[in-house]
């Protein structure tokens, strides 16, 4: 018998045929179209092959270091075809990160997805990554800041004190801001909660505070504030100069 192709079989759609063989596995005895087949003593039934068609479909970890990719449909995917972005199902993690997403790049220059997005599968293969965000940490100081300069008011403000913004910790980088006080008592330790006895000195938020008047006979101390984005802030209050003269 002279073997057919596949003239008048419906398309497998995001299949090729192939041939045919005498198991549906193609694990039988292969029969190419237009080839001669010889009949056995037995009924014989051929069965079509199909191979798929279409580019690479796959998701990629991007350096995590632990959990699985998602699941999704057999690859490859017919271009045209609805692909539908599958969520962290398989709880993918890097540790110090934060999963944020696909991205048809690595570095996050290309198409973004989100879980659940909906696109057409292109004519190339695709390739989603695994977004990864810092986690933030909220800011801690680790050194309280201090305190420079010579203690001394004058009514044109010719002496100054500079302050530091110490030590901070947490993720990512802080965003440290000040506030200058003048205190009535002696602050004699860092500490995150401002005595009753400092008071705002108004519109001293810069690293130097030059001394007037209004501030002698008192103890000047400066409160930093960190603020990791994302989280709380923190704030410090350092410990005061000596009293000013």
């Amino acid at each position: 018998a002279t073997i057919r192709d596949q003239w008048r079989l419906i398309d497998k759609p995001g299949y090729k045929f192939t041939g045919w063989n005498t198991e549906p596995d193609g694990t039988g005895r292969p029969a190419t179209p237009g080839a001669l087949f010889v009949m056995l003593d037995a009924p014989v039934v051929l069965y079509a092959q199909w191979a798929p068609v279409g580019n690479a479909f796959s998701y990629n970890g991007n350096d995590s270091d632990g959990g699985l990719l998602p699941s999704f449909v057999t690859s490859p995917l017919v271009s045209g075809s609805h692909v539908v972005v599958q969520n962290n199902s398989g709880t993918l993690t890097k540790n110090g990160f934060t999963f944020a997403g696909w991205n048809t790049a690595a570095d996050g220059t290309g198409t973004a997805y989100a879980p659940g997005a909906l696109f057409d599968m292109p004519e190339t293969a695709v390739v989603l990554y695994a977004q990864w965000q810092l986690t933030p940490v909220k800011a801690t100081w680790s050194t309280a800041p201090t305190i420079t300069g010579i203690a001394k008011a004058t009514s044109r403000g010719k002496y100054s004190l500079t302050s530091n913004s110490g030590i901070w910790l947490g993720t990512p980088a802080q965003i440290v801001s000040r506030q200058w006080y003048a205190c009535t008592a002696k602050v004699s330790a860092a500490t995150s909660v401002i005595p009753k006895t400092c008071k705002v000195i108004r519109g001293a938020t810069s690293a130097t505070l030059a001394l007037k008047t209004a501030q002698k006979n008192k103890f000047i101390a400066v409160a930093v504030k960190g603020q990791s984005a994302g989280t709380d802030a923190t704030t410090v209050l350092s410990k005061s100069s000596a009293k000013v003269k």
